[in-house]
């Protein structure tokens, strides 16, 4: 789908880039190739410029980087580069023993992914900002629910580390598919099951977990991890559900059945 984003270049916005889709211009080649008489007198006006930007696009996906996707996408499309980061996505989230750092401190930081399963670094145990550091730098794009005002900030505050990859937050994903709560009441909306044994426990309890394995209740920390694994690996699939819903409100509305023939019909405007 990435290859069908044109919000990357510069003055295209959503209704220029519906514009385009509607043309039959419906990916990053459609633009190379059409003649100016079918573009949007803004993307006329910057065709140049536009091609250098799309050559430059091309080769950090020919090179699997995304960090400069996140720079160039509005917040509210990061959601398109799930599909090109591939087994790369990142399920990432993070226990702490307060609402903010530094009165509080990160515990569990859990990650999931394809290509390396589910990670959890305990406090204490092997939690560092290497550890951090290392686990970020083979992400190629980060999922997570509350990940942009809460997680990722603690982590770069705590442990000084740079997260410089896309990042997909679900609860706004959601939110734009009129889809409200938390992470275990969305689940419980599309059906997804954590299990019973961990079925109550929330953010509050999940610190007082923490404070009782400090006093040493080993089966605490044993309940504290599931309830971080259930939080990384869940949010696989709703990622998934989130980008095919996004997909099919975005891009199928725009999807020509016959593009030769719809772009015959469109009447081109002079300007954008």
């Amino acid at each position: 789908m990435l290859r069908r984003t044109f919000q990357i270049l510069s003055g295209v916005g959503e209704k220029t880039e519906q514009k385009l889709w509607q043309r039959g211009i419906t990916t990053w080649s459609d633009l190379r190739e059409a003649g100016d008489d079918r573009l949007p007198g803004r993307v006329q006006r910057r065709r140049e410029a536009h091609e250098d930007q799309l050559a430059m696009a091309e080769h950090h996906l020919a090179d699997d980087h995304t960090a400069p996707f996140d720079r160039w996408l509005p917040d509210r499309e990061i959601w398109r580069i799930l599909q090109e980061a591939g087994d790369r996505v990142m399920y990432l989230d993070i226990e702490t023993t307060g609402l903010s750092y530094p009165e509080g401190r990160a515990t569990v930081v859990g990650a999931h992914t394809d290509a390396e399963g589910t990670q959890l670094l305990v406090r204490g145990q092997d939690l560092s900002s290497r550890a951090v550091q290392d686990l970020i730098d083979d992400a190629a794009c980060l999922v997570t629910f509350n990940g942009r005002r809460f997680d990722v900030p603690w982590l770069e505050r705590e442990f000084d580390v740079s997260v410089d990859v896309p990042n997909v937050d679900l609860m706004y994903a959601f939110r734009r598919l009129d889809i409200t709560g938390g992470l275990k009441s969305i689940e419980k909306q599309l059906g997804l099951d954590r299990g019973e044994e961990i079925d109550d426990v929330g953010g509050y309890e999940a610190v007082k977990l923490w404070r009782r394995w400090e006093r040493g209740n080993h089966d605490a920390l044993e309940r504290l991890l599931t309830y971080n694994e259930a939080d990384v690996v869940n949010m696989q699939p709703l990622a998934d559900i989130a980008y095919e819903r996004l997909k099919a409100e975005v891009y199928d509305p725009h999807e020509p059945d016959d593009p030769q023939a719809q772009q015959a019909e469109i009447p081109v405007e002079d300007a954008g």
